[in-house]
C-alpha cells in the first residue's frame, strides 16, 4: 500500500493528502478546495512575514532634533509678597481717596505724554521734558511714572509693528516663490495639453467617430482650463491670499485690575508700636501748606508664614520700595524680598516632567500626580455660583494653581535630593489649551529650582506625546492613558503621560550628549532667567498692562 503524500507547512504543520480529503468528503467534512484555500492563505501570510530573527537588520530612522534651552538663574531672585494692611478708618478713607486721585492723574499725564510726543515727534527722554514747576512730590511721582510707562508702551508697540512687518515680508516672499513654482508647473502642463489637443484634432480629422470627438472635447477642455489657470497665476489672482492685517494702533496703557493703586510707598521697620511687624509709608503725603505741615500716612502690616520663610533664607533682605492697592474691598501691600541664588548643583541625571489634566504631573521616574479634572470642575462650579450671585471677588491662587504649586515643590525637592536636573516643556511653544497649567507650573518650578540650586532645561514639546521614544516613529496610537507604537519592528506600549515625560528626558540627554561630544560645534541654548532682567532694578510698582 503506497504511503500517503504529505505537504510540509512553513510553520511545521502537516497538510492532509488528497486521499484523506476524499475520505473527509465522504464523512461530510468541509470541501478540500475551501480547506486548501484557507491553508494557502495562512502559509502565504507566514511566508510574507518571517520571524524577527530571520529579518535583515535595517537602520533605524534618524532622530529628529528639538530645541533644548538651559535656564541660567540670576544672582538674586525677587520674591513678590502680598500682606494685609490694618489702617484706621480715617487712614483707610484717605488712602482710598489718594488711590482714586492717582488713577485720574496718571491717566491724564499719560494722555499729556502722548500728545507731547506726537507734537515733538519723539519720546520724552528725561525728566527735563516734564514741567514740574509748582507741583508737589505726589504729583511729581505721578508724572515720572506716567512718562516711564508711556515710553515702555511706545517701545513695545514699535517692536510689535516691526515683528508684524517682518512677518508680512516673509509671507510675500513665500507667496512669490510659490507663485513662480506654480507658474512653471502650469507652463509645462499647458505645453502637454497643447500637444495632446493637436494629436486629438489630427486623429479626429483622420477618423470622425464618437470616441475621437470625446477625446478632442476633453483635450480642448483641459487646454482651456490650464490656460485660464496660468493667466490667473500671472495676473496675481491665484493662489488667493488674505490681505495682511493693518498694523495695530498705539493705545495708551491702563492700570491693571486693581485700579485703586498707589505704587509710591516705602516699607519701614517698626519703631514705637512693637505689636506690628512693619509699616508702609505713603510717599509724597507729608507736604502741607501754610501753617499746616501735613500728615504722614503710615499703614501697619503683619508678616505671614510665607514672608517669614522667605526672610529666613540666607542673605534675604526686604526691599524698601512697596505698593498699596485695594482688592475685594480690602487694603493690601505689595512687598519684594531679594534672595541670593545658590550655586547650581552638578546634575547626575535628568528628570523629565509632563503636565496634563488626567495627571497634573508625570515624571520620568514613574511618579503620577493628582487628577486635575475634579479640581477643574470644582473651580468651574465655584465661578459659576459667584457669577449667578453677582459677586465680583477674584482669587490670586485658585484650587488648580494650589495643586500645581504642591506638585512643583515635590518635583524640585525630589530632584534636589537625587542630584538630578529638571526637563520641562517650554511654555512658549505649547498649544493654547495646555498653557494655563504648564505656564504656571513652569513659572513655579523655575523659581523653586533657582532657589534650590537645581539645573533646569526647557524642551520643545512638539510630538512629545506622539513620537515613540524607542524607535522615533510617529505611527503611534494614544487613547487616554494608553500609548502604543505601531511601527513594524517596535510595538512599544507604555502609560501615555509617563511616555511623554521620558521623551522629554531623552531629548535633554541627547542634546547634552551632543554638546559634550569631542569636536561638537553645537551647545544647548542658554537663556536668562525671567528675573535676571529685573535684578539690576527693584520693582517700580507701576503695575501697568498694555491693552
Amino acid at each position: 500500500m503506497p504511503a500517503e503524500t504529505e505537504h510540509s507547512d512553513p510553520r511545521g504543520a502537516v497538510a492532509p493528502a488528497e486521499r484523506r480529503d476524499k475520505r473527509d468528503i465522504a464523512q461530510g467534512a468541509a470541501s478540500p478546495s475551501r480547506r486548501r484555500r484557507r491553508k494557502a492563505r495562512t502559509a502565504g501570510a507566514d511566508t510574507a512575514r518571517p520571524s524577527p530573527s530571520a529579518q535583515p537588520a535595517t537602520a533605524e530612522p534618524p532622530r529628529r532634533e528639538y530645541r533644548v534651552t538651559t535656564v541660567e538663574p540670576p544672582e538674586r531672585q525677587p520674591l513678590s509678597m502680598h500682606v494685609r494692611l490694618y489702617p484706621t478708618r480715617l487712614k483707610a478713607w484717605a488712602t482710598g481717596a489718594l488711590c482714586d486721585l492717582h488713577g485720574r492723574e496718571h491717566a491724564g499725564q499719560l494722555q499729556w505724554c502722548d500728545d507731547e510726543s506726537k507734537r515733538t515727534g519723539r519720546m520724552l527722554l528725561g525728566f527735563r521734558d516734564l514741567n514740574q514747576a509748582g507741583t508737589g512730590e505726589f504729583a511729581q511721582r505721578i508724572k515720572r511714572s506716567a512718562m516711564i510707562d508711556h515710553n515702555r508702551a511706545r517701545k513695545a508697540h514699535a517692536a510689535t509693528c516691526e515683528r508684524l512687518k517682518a512677518r508680512a515680508e516673509r509671507a510675500e516672499r513665500d507667496d512669490a516663490r510659490t507663485r513662480a513654482e506654480l507658474e512653471e508647473r502650469l507652463s509645462r502642463a499647458l505645453e502637454r495639453a497643447a500637444k495632446e489637443l493637436a494629436e486629438a484634432v489630427a486623429e479626429l480629422e483622420r477618423e470622425r467617430t464618437s470616441r475621437t470627438r470625446r477625446k478632442a472635447r476633453g483635450a480642448r477642455r483641459r487646454y482651456e482650463h490650464t490656460r485660464r489657470a496660468l493667466a490667473r497665476v500671472k495676473a496675481g489672482e491665484y493662489p488667493a491670499r488674505k490681505p495682511p492685517k493693518p498694523l495695530p494702533e498705539f493705545k495708551l496703557p491702563v492700570l491693571r485690575a486693581e485700579t485703586r493703586l498707589l505704587p509710591h510707598a516705602e516699607c519701614q521697620s517698626p519703631r514705637r508700636a512693637r505689636h506690628w511687624d512693619g509699616w508702609i509709608h505713603l510717599e509724597g503725603t507729608a507736604q502741607g501748606r501754610g501753617n499746616h505741615p501735613g500728615e504722614r500716612i503710615y499703614l501697619p502690616f503683619k508678616r505671614h508664614k510665607a514672608l517669614n520663610r522667605a526672610l529666613a533664607l540666607p542673605g534675604a533682605e526686604l526691599a524698601k520700595s512697596a505698593e498699596v492697592f485695594f482688592k475685594n474691598g480690602k487694603l493690601y501691600g505689595g512687598l519684594t524680598v531679594w534672595v541670593p541664588v545658590p550655586k547650581q548643583q552638578a546634575g547626575r541625571g535628568v528628570l523629565g516632567v509632563d503636565v496634563g489634566a488626567r495627571n497634573a504631573v508625570a515624571s520620568s521616574d514613574g511618579y503620577l500626580g493628582r487628577d486635575l479634572r475634579p479640581v477643574m470642575k470644582l473651580e468651574q462650579r465655584r465661578l459659576s455660583a459667584q457669577q449667578r450671585a453677582g459677586a465680583r471677588h477674584s482669587k490670586d491662587v485658585t484650587y488648580q494653581r494650589q495643586v500645581l504649586n504642591i506638585e512643583a515643590r515635590k518635583l524640585v525637592r525630589r530632584a534636589r535630593r537625587s542630584g538630578l536636573s529638571l526637563a520641562l516643556e517650554d511654555p512658549k511653544r505649547l498649544v493654547r489649551w495646555k498653557r494655563h497649567a504648564a505656564r504656571w507650573l513652569g513659572r513655579r518650578v523655575q523659581l523653586l529650582a533657582a532657589l534650590g540650586g537645581v539645573p533646569l532645561h526647557l524642551v520643545e514639546p512638539a510630538y512629545s506625546s506622539k513620537e515613540c521614544r524607542r524607535c522615533g516613529s510617529r505611527e503611534t496610537v494614544r487613547a487616554k492613558q494608553y500609548f502604543r507604537c505601531e511601527a513594524p519592528r517596535c510595538g512599544h506600549t507604555e502609560h501615555a503621560d509617563l511616555h511623554a515625560a521620558r521623551n522629554m528626558r531623552s531629548r535633554v540627554r541627547r542634546a547634552l550628549r551632543a554638546a559634550h561630544a569631542p569636536g561638537a560645534k553645537t551647545v544647548p541654548v542658554m537663556a536668562r532667567h525671567p528675573a535676571a532682567s529685573a535684578q539690576a532694578r527693584e520693582p517700580s510698582g507701576a503695575g501697568l498692562m498694555v491693552r
